[in-house]
């Protein structure tokens, strides 16, 4: 995976991929892989998790793979010509130290190797061309390994996943009885709309709302196999945490308070890997720190990893989203390559003229709320309530956007401050229950106090019809929460205000 091995930084990089006759990975095949890539959209989805933009010989053509991955992820297909060299145009005049004129000449190789339409051959080379530089990338792994720490654990399985390169995409159109008759990964979940494996959570929340205390207690909790919240954990499994914000001694005072006791705390061994960071933060960008995160992982051997918090990790633009792509295929590519589970904690985007909400609420670009499994957005009161036992500070609200699953409604959890323990608060009710006027103000609160009408259907409707949308918002307006105020513009635009 390029998430471990950077070929521009070690000495095989100076070495030429085998040419014609040794392998049969020539410059020409090459050209041929990347034209395939761009001009059949069936061949990219096939090998869009087999082939890597690090294994060409000529790292235009590995710039040009990078393109079209981007390109993908963001609009859901391939660029059509005229875009490509629209893209090629616009990566490189960001960067005058890149040869533009060379760009374009291998540009036009590309386009000649895919004029006449014919890919049959190169489809089955393009397996085995994966799959040499996955193994080589792998021997390469191992043997630093042995030599810098002789550790053996987890070379044998990094060659295995080498061999098995192209398996995943080697499935073809099935009939019914064949797809329900064919064995297949079955889900395992973690804790019930919380995490679970090969699948990716975001939990988000705005400052001071308790992320990183919840995401603790539910690695205590899941490393016993107990219940969290009320969410059923089947077995206990093992979680490496990754974080990034508090120092060493503040996480060590959270946990005393959790696990008070040494009894306790022997039980939790082995199953609890604890990585904090916060003097050198681990940034996925550089091939280097990557390396070390998966080295870790495989190492260890977790079910579940966390990322706490998301916006140490990178140095990317978050409302850029390309770049963001980028960062969140670094997360879903060790899901694969490790088949584990990711939990991403996150903060929510400050209020805008574009109201968020569901999934969209976390910060940045909306293609992390579109591609994770799970999102739990946290919440927290901003004023006391008299349904309140203690400090409403201690109190939260939590949001399970599923992407699989039965919708659930809002669940209200305390913290005990002694013991940094959350339990529900189920008596309270939920905040913002699902298709109520309660959702309507907890809306305008995240949007600091108010914003359209005409917005407020618009983020409604992302869970209830229009009709529904517009009869919460009466509702709300009934109940004392809101006023409506006619802006005198164009239209009468109204505006809601948050009393």
């Amino acid at each position: 995976m390029t998430t471990n091995y950077d070929p521009n930084n070690s000495p095989e990089s100076q070495q030429a991929i085998p040419q014609s006759g040794t392998y049969g990975f020539s410059p020409e095949i090459q050209l041929k892989i990347v034209a395939m890539l761009l001009l059949e959209q069936d061949l990219f989805i096939r090998n869009v998790e087999v082939v890597l933009p690090d294994y060409f010989e000529n790292p235009i053509l590995g710039d040009f793979v990078r393109i079209i991955f981007a390109f993908y992820q963001e609009y859901h297909r391939i660029p059509t010509p005229d875009e490509f060299i629209e893209e090629v145009d616009v990566f490189t005049a960001s960067d005058r130290r890149l040869p533009r004129e060379e760009y374009f000449r291998v540009l036009e190789e590309v386009f000649e190797a895919g004029d006449d339409g014919y890919f049959d051959y190169v489809k089955d080379k393009t397996t085995a061309f994966a799959k040499y530089h996955r193994m080589r990338i792998a021997i390469s792994q191992s043997v630093d390994l042995l030599l810098k720490k002789q550790d053996y654990s987890g070379i044998s399985s990094t060659i295995q996943d080498a061999v098995k390169v192209g398996e995943k995409s080697e499935h073809h159109p099935e009939d019914i009885i064949e797809f329900l008759g064919r064995e297949k990964v079955r889900r395992e979940i973690f804790v019930r709309n919380w995490a679970e494996r090969n699948s990716l959570t975001i939990l988000a929340g705005g400052p001071k709302t308790g992320k990183s205390v919840l995401v603790t207690n539910l690695m205590l909790k899941l490393a016993l196999g107990k219940s969290f919240l009320d969410f059923e954990a089947e077995q206990p499994k093992k979680t490496l945490y990754i974080q990034q914000e508090i120092p060493e001694w503040a996480l060590e005072e959270r946990l005393i308070k959790m696990i008070p006791e040494e009894e306790e705390r022997q039980l939790l061994k082995d199953k609890i890997i604890l990585h904090s960071t916060t003097g050198t933060p681990f940034k996925i960008s550089d091939p280097k720190d990557a390396a070390k995160i998966s080295e870790q992982i495989d190492k260890h051997k977790p079910d579940l990893v966390i990322f706490d918090p998301l916006g140490t990790f990178h140095t990317k633009s978050e409302n850029d989203a390309k770049e963001m792509s980028t960062v969140l295929e670094y997360f879903l590519k060790l899901i694969g390559q490790f088949n584990i589970g990711v939990i991403v904690v996150h903060h929510h985007g400050k209020p805008s003229d574009r109201p968020r909400s569901g999934g969209h609420m976390p910060r940045g670009s909306s293609v992390l709320g579109d591609r994770a499994d799970i999102i739990i957005n946290v919440r927290q009161p901003r004023h006391h309530d008299a349904r309140f036992h203690s400090h409403y500070a201690n109190y939260a609200e939590l949001e399970f956007v599923l992407r699989s699953g039965v919708p659930i409604d809002n669940i209200v959890t305390e913290r005990d401050p002694n013991t940094l323990w959350n339990q529900r608060s189920d008596d309270l009710g939920p905040m913002g229950r699902k298709g109520s006027a309660e959702m309507v103000r907890r809306i305008l609160i995240d949007n600091e106090g108010e914003m359209l009408q005409k917005d407020m259907i618009e983020a409604l409707q992302d869970r209830m019809s229009r009709p529904v949308a517009i009869r919460n918002i009466q509702e709300a307006e009934e109940k004392d929460y809101l006023e409506k105020i006619k802006i005198p513009e164009k239209g009468s635009p109204v505006l809601l205000k948050l009393k």
